[in-house]
């Protein structure tokens, strides 16, 4: 009996949606594009390093560095994101032979050997990311590091501005609101002219529709900057291994569906996230390559089809929100938007949009705006105290719970600290927390006489109609039991 042949989740959703022939072929082909250009975010790769390199000495000395750190590399000057293990370069460049002079006889010994004991051989003692710095440079935690960042270069078409229209074009449609579209352009070209500038705010977009192009747009952006966009980050994968080396060299880091899980891990997404768009410096912890430290560039672009997706405080300062249109465009437009991809002087023509872009008025400090569509995702996120609210009146096994007890539930201590004004005003807030998740005061339950003694204070968790005029002995048992 043959296999079911697997279908890709953008495939199958076309497949059950009983879509034309041609929408779900274009599905499948936007999928196996997806994955291209996940390749390209991390680097291309060229043909020509296929084949081990053909080098003298004098070049080997121009073009090696060792990287003496707790694990020892060789790295490439130009291509510094290529390094190995001694050995392992070694074995790469064992056909470079140079003959040397040994006693009365000529010898051939590997070029890499001679490299390795000259003394005008580079060396550094970390690597690190910096892209307002030289191909050397200190680390931020000081040591003398080779730099892992190379600004390509660019030439741009001569019909440019014709060019870029698709891209812009997109942009209008995705973000129809002008002064919105215009900022969101102008944070995109502060990403090309500058870098090593971390801006205080990032962004979040939400649909109500699948289908509408986002994927298209963070595609070609990690086809602008090959090798510096995370596509696809995995946060609640790297949440659960701590591995970060997928961020590593990234001025732009998307996430494709933040809303995965339930609403404590959107809450715990949300708190790392927060450290990670905040943090001036991050350490690199790769699964099998060397520990290092590199300053924080990396700018957050997140999709999500849900207004929950991120929770966010009335207070929040880094996340604009924009709102896409509900409704796609026609399957030609995407065909055509996606063929464009494979166009590289398209690529080049976006790249020198932004290139030239006036940011003059663009301010990296400036706070997140409150627009219609970031109340509304305020509105749908409620604070972890509120998510854990609604999580007690679930899971509970009873319907009415002590007032210590809920207190301790929802704000994960006990109500009798030493911090008397923290504990009170934690009493106050309890109140409209609760009112939200539907919990209530049993007023009777002060005056009722339970295990012997009455003052108790007690709240309905669930069933406020038997509840409110329960007798006390039955108050008494559902609390005991």
């Amino acid at each position: 009996m043959s296999k079911p042949v697997e279908l890709s989740p953008a495939v199958q959703a076309a497949v059950e949606a009983n879509a034309p022939f041609h929408e779900i072929a274009l599905a499948e082909y936007r999928e196996k594009q997806r994955f291209k250009f996940k390749q390209i975010g991390e680097g291309e790769i060229e043909l020509t390093a296929l084949a081990a390199p053909i080098m003298s000495l004098e070049m080997m000395l121009e073009s090696l560095v060792l990287v003496t750190a707790e694990k020892t590399l060789v790295a490439f000057l130009d291509k510094p994101t290529i390094s190995m293990g001694i050995g392992s370069m070694g074995t790469l460049l064992t056909r470079n032979k140079t003959e040397i002079k040994k006693g009365e006889k000529t010898v051939e010994v590997p070029t890499f050997n001679l490299w390795l004991e000259h003394e005008r051989r580079r060396n550094v003692y970390t690597l690190t990311f910096d892209p307002r710095a030289g191909e050397f440079c200190y680390s931020p935690d000081q040591r003398l590091a080779l730099n892992l960042w190379r600004r390509r270069p660019h030439t741009p078409p001569a019909n440019a501005d014709v060019l870029a229209k698709p891209f812009l074009d997109h942009v209008a449609y995705l973000v129809p609101e002008v002064e919105e579209r215009e900022r969101f352009l102008d944070w995109l070209a502060h990403i090309e002219q500058k870098p090593g500038e971390l801006p205080h705010a990032h962004y979040l977009m939400t649909a109500t529709q699948q289908g509408v192009g986002r994927n298209w747009l963070s595609s070609l952006l990690a086809c602008v900057w090959t090798g510096h966009v995370a596509l696809d980050f995995d946060l609640a994968q790297y949440l659960k291994s701590g591995f970060n080396g997928h961020l590593s060299r990234k001025l732009l880091a998307n996430v494709d569906e933040i809303n995965e899980g339930g609403k404590s891990e959107r809450w715990e997404h949300s708190e790392k996230l927060k450290s990670m768009v905040t943090t001036r410096e991050r350490f690199i912890n790769i699964k099998y390559g060397l520990q290092y430290s590199e300053i924080n560039c990396c700018r957050w672009l997140l999709f999500s089809n849900y207004e929950s997706a991120l929770p966010l405080h009335e207070g929040d300062r880094r996340w604009n929100v924009i709102r896409n249109p509900s409704t796609p465009q026609d399957a030609d437009y995407y065909a055509r938007l996606y063929k464009a991809l494979d166009d590289t002087t398209f690529i080049a023509a976006v790249r020198d949009n932004l290139m030239r872009r006036d940011i003059t008025k663009f301010n990296p400090g400036a706070r997140a705006v409150m627009n219609e569509a970031k109340e509304s995702v305020i509105a749908n996120s409620g604070s972890p105290d509120d998510e854990r609210a609604r999580e007690l009146v679930k899971t509970y096994p009873r319907d009415l719970i002590l007032a210590d007890h809920l207190y301790q539930f929802i704000f994960d201590e006990a109500p009798d600290g030493f911090n008397k004004s923290e504990i009170g005003r934690n009493w106050r807030r309890l109140v409209p927390i609760a009112a939200q998740a539907g919990i209530e005061k049993l007023h009777r339950a002060k005056d009722m006489t339970m295990w012997g003694r009455r003052g108790w204070k007690v709240w309905i968790l669930r069933k406020p109609h038997v509840w409110r005029q329960a007798p006390a002995h039955d108050v008494e048992r559902e609390l005991g039991r």
